[in-house]
């Protein structure tokens, strides 16, 4: 059942203490992002400022208060991590740190070899084929690009803190958010309930976290005149 007028328009007065328009603009909040994407960043920022709010005017406790702060770090740890990628992509693409990132190796099919050779290698590295049963296989290794989606958010940020866009204790806090919203699952969270605890302090860590995100890449940008 909707609330009445007077509680909704009570509420809207409440959330009028957030950030507006000119606000975002005024810091230039994550504008390395592409706009298309950007929108929708923003858009689950401010849903996440929003959440928090009204968790908080109704002072939220016990369980109520872990879901603030599953929401929290769900929303500001996505927010986070679309920003890196688009600044990697986009400014530190052409880097060595970049493309050791991206790239990997993978090993062809396995080439046939004659039986002396294989009688010759066993004899040469006696410690390595210790049963006669070990079968012997040549392959050929190819470097290959890493899916976007395959590569650790943890390798992203050490490029990040190679290229001292992040300060190291910034990028270990970064990291920790993250990790926090891969815990976002009941199994996960039971079996490693001592590890991370859902409070406010989590919250609040993840929103500086996320602010953060956006003002070092700024500074970087700035300063090595990337615009």
């Amino acid at each position: 059942m909707p609330m009445s007028e007077n509680l909704q328009q009570g509420i809207r007065e409440y959330l009028h203490v957030l950030p507006d328009e000119q606000w975002y603009e005024k810091k230039k909040f994550y504008s390395f992002v592409p706009e298309q994407k950007r929108n929708h960043l923003l858009a689950v920022f401010k849903g996440a400022k929003v959440s928090y709010k009204l968790f908080e005017g109704i002072q939220a406790e016990n369980e109520l208060l872990e879901m603030e702060s599953r929401t929290q770090v769900l929303g500001y740890a996505s927010v986070i991590e679309l920003g890196i990628d688009s600044f990697l992509q986009q400014y530190l693409s052409k880097t060595p740190e970049y493309l050791r990132l991206t790239t990997g190796t993978q090993s062809t099919k396995p080439l046939s070899i004659p039986h002396q050779l294989s009688q010759d290698i066993r004899t040469t590295l006696p410690n390595v084929f210790l049963h006669s049963t070990d079968q012997i296989v040549i392959t050929k290794l190819k470097s290959v690009t890493i899916p976007w989606k395959k590569i650790r958010f943890e390798n992203k940020v050490g490029v990040l803190t190679d290229h001292n866009v992040f300060p190291v204790e910034f990028s270990e806090q970064v990291i920790k958010v993250y990790s926090a919203r891969n815990m976002i699952h009941i199994a996960a969270e039971i079996q490693h309930s001592e590890d991370t605890r859902f409070n406010l302090k989590l919250a609040e860590l993840a929103e500086r976290s996320c602010e953060g995100t956006s003002t070092y890449i700024n500074q970087y940008i700035k300063k090595n005149s990337l615009h």
